[in-house]
């Protein structure tokens, strides 16, 4: 390949990768949790990993069905998420609900699938799998022994199904350990409506969760005596993460601004903000109206209100998000903080709301090369 560019030599690679090795999708033995624990699960040393599913079930034996299902849905149940590689670094770190979201952007898919609708109806649902009647994921209002059961995908690298490999994490490996660590909430269910648990009343024993792995990877073969390892896709990381919870500074028709990560090109923002326990404050007058992404204090690079954010987010997904559930998507035209320096987003809740304890989680999704020196988002 003398004379190519490395970025040449890199889509050979890749091509002759996909074209040419199996892609496997391996199941990890099942491991057990526990309420209000982390459960880490270590990954197989095997392939260029691409993404991991994750299969959760949380059992609990309801004496007094809940109320309601909460705006996160089942998601609540997972606060935070994370992929954290040989070094110690972590390339996904989130939440459940922010990952789906994430993932429905991605995969111009529904977001939460018939998590919400059931969340509005208020409907039962209990799936058999290989039927028509199959829900994900499965939720109930009912009494008795029930499992909340869901799956999550977990990105390794930036996208798998438009052929981008960057982020693709090499596993072949003797020694070390690549983790899956996934956090599950202490409880379920609250005694009033608040979106950061499954559900609004409810009296409940919980049970013993389980989590299973399935791992996908390409298995590369040899084409003429080369292993077709494209080095700038193994080189790059493709981060989740940078996640946070913020409380302060967040004022009716005022910019709430949060820093983005540096010397990383950002193509997505994932953003929920909670106003009295609930997305939104349960209502478009109590939620945020007005988003803008600023470079070195005073150049605008996106800037919309509430009312335009919806169609864009509409003509994407085809639906509605939650209340009080945004994204920002850069993915045609990445934000390099490299280039701009300093860059901010600014979310601005709506100039009449009513305020109750408000707080916002965002989580970026941008690309870096491997070992550069890096700093978190500033809140």
């Amino acid at each position: 390949m003398a004379g190519m560019t490395p970025e040449e030599q890199n889509l050979i690679m890749r091509k002759m990768l996909m074209a040419n090795s199996p892609l496997v999708l391996k199941k990890l033995p099942t491991v057990s949790g526990s309420y209000g624990g982390t459960s880490r699960i270590k990954l197989f040393n095997t392939g260029l990993i691409t993404r991991l599913f994750l299969d959760i079930s949380l059992p609990y034996n309801a004496s007094v069905a809940p109320t309601a299902i909460s705006g996160k849905s089942v998601f609540a149940a997972i606060p935070k998420v994370q992929l954290i590689d040989f070094d110690g670094s972590n390339r996904i770190n989130t939440s459940a609900y922010l990952l789906e979201m994430r993932n429905a952007v991605r995969n111009y898919c529904n977001f939460g699938g018939g998590a919400f609708l059931q969340s509005l109806s208020g409907i039962t649902s209990t799936a058999v799998g290989g039927s028509n009647a199959f829900v994900h994921p499965q939720i109930s209002l009912a009494t008795g022994a029930q499992t909340l059961r869901f799956m999550l995908e977990v990105p390794v690298c930036a996208d798998l199904r438009n052929g981008d490999l960057r982020g693709m994490l090499p596993a072949q490996f003797v020694a070390g350990e690549i983790q899956v660590a996934v956090d599950i909430a202490a409880l379920l269910n609250n005694a009033t409506a608040n979106d950061d648990f499954v559900f609004t009343a409810g009296t409940m024993t919980l049970g013993t969760p389980t989590i299973t792995v399935y791992q996908e990877y390409y298995s590369p073969q040899p084409i003429n005596g080369v292993v077709p390892i494209p080095a700038m896709d193994t080189s790059t990381i493709y981060e989740l993460g940078i996640y946070t919870r913020t409380t302060d500074n967040i004022a009716a028709g005022q910019e709430k601004l949060i820093n983005f990560p540096i010397v990383r090109e950002v193509s997505g923002v994932y953003i929920d903000f909670i106003n009295n326990a609930r997305l939104g404050g349960a209502s478009i007058a109590n939620d945020l109206n007005f988003f803008t992404v600023y470079a070195n204090g005073n150049n605008v690079l996106y800037q919309c209100d509430g009312f335009a954010q919806d169609y864009f987010e509409r003509t994407l997904l085809d639906t509605d998000t939650q209340q009080g559930t945004n994204f920002l998507n850069f993915a045609s035209g990445p934000i390099s903080t490299a280039i701009f320096g300093n860059v901010q987003l600014a979310l601005t809740p709506n100039a009449a709301a009513v305020l109750t304890n408000p707080a916002v989680e965002v989580c970026f999704e941008s690309l870096y090369a491997k070992g550069a020196a890096l700093g978190g988002a500033t809140v």
